[in-house]
């Protein structure tokens, strides 16, 4: 069938998606690759195409993108700047912008991009009357992707579809709709049936392979994409640089789709931050979400309908026999963690991303850390001050002895010591290290069956933190003030306040804290896609850093279960050996 969408003599562009900021390779848009930089390379070569009329560079309003523009207008190039989540209205605004007819969509981090390729595909698209067109990405090395489709096609799927997922992935429509959209493939010519090579620049190993072939060919900087994969075909070493690197993207399923499960996205007052593990799998680039897991029927309804996912089950075990997905987010009742844990470790899963508190019961917990180690997975805990920006620079600041020796901690919190509290405890190991001794000091019965504990946490370093607690049904809040040799820092619900030691304020020179500007981020959330972007690391790589591993989450449950302990134990000082047991100790702290 012939595209709808076609019109006579159509104005051909090319619409190259850039941005500086990347978690892999920060600035890689405009990383320097043998004197130019990396959007240079892809504008020049590009710029050689006997069918591209324009070029447009869309990029964000981010002012960390202020580069790209710069760039862009120095060269002649149109720039569209537009939002930094919504990636499909972004492609959409600069295509208007443009006034393109016929859109040659590609990534700004493609560099070695043939112009040839580009010629190809939009000869083919135009000869074979299609909506859409993409060099195949099952025969094409990564870094020579080329996607060509209507203008007036890309304007229906935006004005269709505001689901994130598509929102984020701009095209995924006009190839997966075929009642709606015609799409076709082309195929690579035996010269470029490379699909295992990666010429684009997404980590510091493709960077470090592109660089070597630019210092190969160099100065010449317009040599074919045929001329490369000679190069690398007798050159094993260099494949080998960036071979590691898995590009691809990642099913997750959610178990629980409760209110951190999915539905907190829903409150108009958290604005656009992804605050849910549904959220942050359908925002997220490398991941899909692909089933949900609830008993209760309505769960699953609004999931089915918010999520726009139709797998959604009753049990894991139901999901089990359907599907195997790559990573699970268990945001059920703390008392099923450890029994979910288990299954998906049985089950072959290698990542699990587990809600706060970890487990219920300090042995079984153990036990499921031991078989994940031995599995070879990861288990990650939902203490998401550990992601904060806030706290991660709060926690430095008084690393690097900013704030100078820790004199005095206070933290408050109000609902239930293994919901906040165990928060609590997370923060003061993340902030100041381990906790050597508690000694329990107040009793709060609540109506959730989780009583809040107050008391004393002696640390490692010798400094105490000073629990207190509040019943959240008068207001829920999680205040944390800090007092060190130089400075104090107060984190609350309306922000930060931040005093500094000034010098000879007082009689005989003492010193005195003087309110003094922030140096901390205003806002303590974040947003659900940064530990998901550490699993995805974990899945793409073999290995990587976890902020809030399940050892993390074991220790705070300990730590809450200890103060419980010495509660019972008429607020004795317990304190923990090098294994963690639980010791009485006469002495107060």
């Amino acid at each position: 069938m012939g595209s709808r969408y076609a019109v006579e003599n159509p104005t051909i562009g090319a619409v190259v998606v850039a941005r500086m900021k990347s978690s892999r390779l920060p600035g890689k848009s405009m990383i320097d690759i043998e004197g130019y930089p990396s959007l240079g390379w892809l504008v020049d070569r590009i710029s050689k195409s006997t069918t591209l009329q324009h070029i447009s560079i869309a990029t964000t309003d981010d002012p960390a993108d202020d580069p790209i523009e710069d760039y862009a207008l120095d060269h002649g190039l149109l720039c569209y700047r537009g939002s930094m989540e919504d990636v499909l209205g972004r492609v959409h605004g600069a295509v208007q912008h443009a006034g393109f007819d016929v859109v040659v969509h590609l990534t700004g981090d493609c560099p070695l991009l043939d112009p040839s390729i580009i010629d190809r595909a939009v000869v083919a698209f135009l000869e074979r009357d299609l909506d859409y067109l993409i060099t195949n990405p099952e025969q094409h090395p990564r870094g020579l992707d080329t996607e060509v489709f209507w203008a007036t096609a890309l304007a229906d799927v935006e004005a269709s579809y505001d689901d994130p997922w598509i929102r984020e992935h701009v095209t995924e429509p006009l190839y997966t709709t075929p009642d709606r959209y015609s799409a076709g493939r082309l195929d690579a010519p035996d010269e470029l049936h490379r699909p295992d090579y990666r010429l684009c620049i997404d980590t510091p190993e493709d960077y470090a392979l592109i660089d070597n072939i630019a210092k190969h060919f160099a100065p010449e900087r317009f040599f074919p994409a045929k001329a490369v994969m000679e190069l690398l075909d007798g050159r094993p070493d260099l494949v080998a640089i960036n071979s590691s690197i898995k590009q691809k993207k990642y099913n997750a399923a959610v178990i629980g789709l409760g209110q951190i499960g999915s539905t907190y996205d829903q409150d108009p007052k958290l604005g656009k931050r992804v605050s849910t593990h549904a959220g942050a799998y359908l925002r997220y680039g490398k991941t899909r979400l692909a089933a949900g897991v609830d008993q209760d029927p309505s769960a699953r309804e609004v999931f089915r309908s918010m999520r726009k996912v139709q797998d959604v089950y009753t049990s894991f075990e139901e999901l089990l026999d359907a599907q195997t997905p790559d990573l699970v987010s268990i945001a059920t009742h703390t008392s099923s963690h450890a029994e979910l844990c288990d299954r998906a470790l049985d089950a072959g899963i290698k990542v699990i991303f587990c809600e706060k508190p970890f487990v219920d019961d300090l042995e079984a917990g153990q036990r499921l850390l031991e078989k994940a180690d031995a599995a070879g997975a990861i288990i990650a805990v939902n203490h998401w001050m550990r992601w904060s920006p806030l706290f991660r620079e709060l926690r430095d600041y008084i690393r690097d002895g900013r704030l100078g020796e820790v004199m005095s901690v206070r933290l408050h919190y109000s609902r239930g010591s293994m919901n906040s509290g165990s928060h609590a405890a997370d923060l003061v190991r993340f902030l100041f290290g381990e906790v050597a001794g508690v000694r329990a000091t107040e009793r709060m019965e609540l109506d959730t069956g989780d009583p809040n504990i107050g008391g004393i946490l002696e640390l490692e370093s010798g400094a105490l933190v000073h629990l207190t607690i509040g019943d959240y049904h008068h207001h829920f809040t999680f205040d944390l003030d800090i007092i060190g040799s130089l400075g104090r820092v107060h984190v609350h619900d309306e922000g930060v306040d931040f005093w500094r030691v000034a010098e000879g304020e007082r009689a005989n020179d003492i010193r005195s804290l003087l309110k003094a500007p922030s140096p901390f981020e205003e806002e303590p959330v974040t947003d659900f896609t940064a530990p998901v972007e550490e699993l995805v690391n974990v899945l793409d790589f073999g290995t990587g850093s976890i902020s809030c591993t399940g050892a993390d989450g074991l220790a705070a449950v300990r730590i809450i279960k200890t103060l419980q302990a010495s509660w019972e134990q008429g607020c004795a000082r317990l304190t923990f050996d090098q294994q963690h047991v639980v010791t009485e100790s006469g002495e107060n702290p």
